[in-house]
């Protein structure tokens, strides 16, 4: 993870603020990320209770078809999702934040699918 100054962060925050509410905006938030640290792949999903999730954005290749299964009731299973739904969830979390050890088991079959994304 990269450490980054004050000014630093608050010129990337500007930057996002700058293109909210248009077309650049996933591109922006994206490129704010990485700038924070390693990140292998990226997806911008909108949740809301008894509704499918709406793809934004995404930088994985060949992701339409993943993400139409995962739109299609592979959701259920993620446990973001899962947060959303049960806590009101909404902000921005790693996996180890959303899914701690103690649920490693009841997901393996979703992080098993995840992990052929892309490819």
């Amino acid at each position: 993870m990269q450490n980054l100054s004050l000014a630093q962060l608050l010129s990337r925050l500007g930057d996002l603020v700058e293109v909210s509410g248009t077309e650049f905006f996933p591109e922006k938030i994206k490129d704010f990320f990485e700038s924070l640290g390693d990140i292998s792949e990226f997806s911008i999903l909108t949740f809301q209770k008894n509704a499918i999730p709406i793809p934004v954005f995404t930088t994985v290749s060949g992701a339409d078809k993943n993400l139409e299964h995962y739109c299609n009731g592979l959701y259920l299973l993620d446990p973001f999702y899962d947060s959303y739904v049960k806590n009101n969830f909404a902000s921005f979390a790693t996996w180890g934040d959303i899914a701690p050890n103690v649920f490693e088991e009841s997901i393996q079959a979703y992080i098993n699918y995840m992990g052929n994304w892309g490819s």
